[in-house]
């Protein structure tokens, strides 16, 4: 082909510019006040703070600072939330190979105080979900949970259906986002 014939071609056709549609407008808050007020855990923050160092001398478990916690634990990545006080308020284990509902609980449990007492066991079509009551918890949460309560849902999480199977527990979630005998649907059921 002649470069001729080449710039007949190219100027043959045309292109027509599309200016890009605008932005979507940006959500704003609501302008109504929630209905319920949050409760203790889930007011007191949801902050990352996985990278928190510090010394590992004083209490390490589960409601500890960040820094402390992280100290307590090392060479391990767990999944960590704090309050905005940096208090360990939500604690993630993977449980691999997947455990029977027993030895998962008994994992979770070493991650918090020996004063443990119960308040409720109940299973939902995802999880087991468990409360307890601690002195311990109460006192090192401060007012973040004054009355020390914390639960740990055991869940099936690798499951095709996410059912839960008291045979193969593969996650146990700690928190202390609910109120003392408040019970409510799995936090990721």
């Amino acid at each position: 082909m002649a470069a001729g014939t080449t710039l007949l071609l190219l100027s043959a056709c045309s292109v027509t510019y599309v200016a890009p549609k605008p932005l979507p407008t940006i959500l704003k808050e609501p302008t109504l006040a929630p209905t319920l007020a949050p409760s203790r855990g889930a007011a007191a923050g949801n902050v990352d703070c996985s990278r928190a160092i510090g010394s590992a001398s004083g209490y390490g478990l589960f409601g500890a600072p960040a820094a402390d916690f992280n100290a307590a634990h090392p060479g391990t990545s767990l999944l960590i939330r704090c309050a905005t006080d940096g208090k360990v308020i939500v604690l993630q284990l993977d449980i691999s190979p997947a455990a029977s509902a027993a030895a998962a609980l008994a994992t979770a449990r070493r991650q918090l105080p020996a004063d443990l007492q119960p308040v409720y066991d109940k299973r939902d079509i995802n999880c087991r979900s468990l409360q307890f009551k601690s002195a311990t918890l109460a006192s090192v949460l401060g007012s973040d949970d004054p009355d020390g309560v914390v639960n740990i849902e055991l869940e099936s999480a690798l499951a095709t259906d996410f059912k839960y199977d008291a045979g193969r527990v593969d996650t146990a979630v700690i928190h202390q986002q609910y109120e003392l005998n408040q019970t409510a649907p799995c936090l990721r059921g």
